[in-house]
């Protein structure tokens, strides 16, 4: 008995959800740095707080709370950097107020294929909690993965 290969199936024809269409082409994830979904806690050497990966986008949201009863305490945040703060175009600095509970320090800013690090000017005084809403690629021909190019052209 020979057979043709031009007679099998398009797809194969086993359950499963591995040959399902997936409904949603995006996921919420918590932040890489934070392997127990516990807050981060910041310190004046540095922590990574995210990985954003390449083959996808990464909207990353952060809050921020300052647990110190008796000073303002300035957090900086490097994005796209190796997380030793050298380039200050890759940093954003801000003050936590004392006793204050969570702060959106970050509104859900795209990124792919960057590394986000957070240092404060005290340790043990600034947490930081947050997600990420990864966006996959409907299409592998589609690079900006939904997102403009800013050039006009889509």
């Amino acid at each position: 008995m020979t057979s043709n290969i031009s007679n099998a199936p398009v797809r194969p024809s086993i359950s499963g959800v591995a040959y399902k269409n997936k409904s949603s082409s995006a996921a919420r994830l918590g932040l890489s740095g934070d392997s127990d979904t516990s807050p981060l806690n910041i310190t004046t050497t540095g922590v990574l707080v995210h990985t954003a990966v390449d083959y996808a986008y990464d909207e990353v949201f952060l809050w921020a709370s300052n647990h110190d009863v008796s000073s303002n305490v300035l957090l900086t945040l490097e994005i796209g950097g190796d997380g030793t703060f050298s380039d200050p175009n890759k940093t954003i600095a801000l003050e936590i107020d004392k006793q204050s509970g969570l702060t959106q320090i970050y509104p859900g800013i795209p990124h792919n294929s960057v590394s986000i690090y957070a240092k404060a000017a005290s340790n043990n005084k600034i947490n930081i909690f947050g997600y990420v809403d990864r966006h996959y690629r409907v299409s592998l021909s589609d690079e900006s993965l939904g997102y403009s190019t800013g050039d006009g052209s889509d």
